[in-house]
This record gives structure tokens, C-alpha cells and sequence, in this order.
């Protein structure tokens, strides 16, 4: 399933990737650029909250944009407040339902990452997770 709503509310800031066998359902969307500005930022937390996927989360720890997702019905999509809040990380099971040992592994993955990861540390950490390369996608 792939929802535009990301592309549509900020194409400076999403695009689709299109997998190699060129099928016209088969593509994602991803970062182009990181957002910067407020206005960057206001623009990704509506398309996170807003697309029906629930793909675009929030890694990062600044107070002031983890309220805006927050007071927006977005919390299930920043992994910090999922780790200190149960519900949340109940509603994320309800998302994508993992087993105990994941959820174990899934705690540490996002335990060892550093304060504020880079996109390519992300990236790695889902790598180790799923046990996939992103190269096999691009």
C-alpha cells in the first residue's frame, strides 16, 4: 500500500521510489531532504499524522516537535514517546504486531542508537532489524 499524501503535502521534502521491475504499484516514498526550517517540520508532522500508512516516523528527541506530534494524535509515530509511554507502544503493536523477542530487540535497537541518529544510522539499524539491505529496494 502506498499513500501519496507525503509527496502531495511537501514534494520538496518526499519522492517515490520506484523499484527496479517498474510496476506501477510498486513504490515507496522517502526523505529527498531532511526538513530545516519550522515550516519543513510543520509540513512532515502533518504528512506523518496524515498518511494511512503510519510509515513516517519521528527518531529524534526535540521537546518541542514530539508535542506537535503529540497534540496532533501523531504520538505512535515517535519512537521516544513509544518507549515511555505503554499505550502508545500498544498501539504501535496493534500497527505492526511483534512478537516478545522482537520487541525485546526492537527496545535495543533503538537503546543503542545515539541521541540524535543520522538518517544513514537509521537506515542501518532498520537493516539489522528486518535482516534486509536498503540497496535491495533501490
Amino acid at each position: 500500500m502506498t499513500c501519496a499524501l507525503t509527496v502531495n503535502t511537501a514534494p520538496h521534502l518526499f519522492h517515490f521510489l520506484n523499484y527496479t521491475d517498474k510496476s506501477e504499484c510498486a513504490r515507496s516514498c522517502c526523505f529527498r531532504n531532511q526538513p530545516v526550517t519550522r515550516e519543513e517540520v510543520s509540513l512532515v508532522v502533518e504528512a506523518a499524522i496524515g498518511s494511512c500508512v503510519d510509515a513516517v516516523r519521528y527518531c529524534g528527541d526535540d521537546r518541542k516537535v514530539l508535542r506537535v506530534f503529540r497534540e496532533h494524535g501523531g504520538a505512535h509515530l515517535c519512537d521516544k514517546l513509544a518507549r515511555e509511554d505503554p499505550a502508545i507502544m500498544a498501539r504501535v503493536d496493534q500497527m505492526a504486531p511483534l512478537s516478545e523477542a522482537d520487541r525485546q530487540r526492537y527496545a535495543q535497537l533503538v537503546a543503542s542508537l545515539p541521541a540524535n541518529p543520522s538518517t544513514e544510522e537509521v537506515a542501518k539499524a532498520i537493516e539489522k532489524f528486518l535482516g534486509i539491505s536498503m540497496g535491495d529496494f533501490y
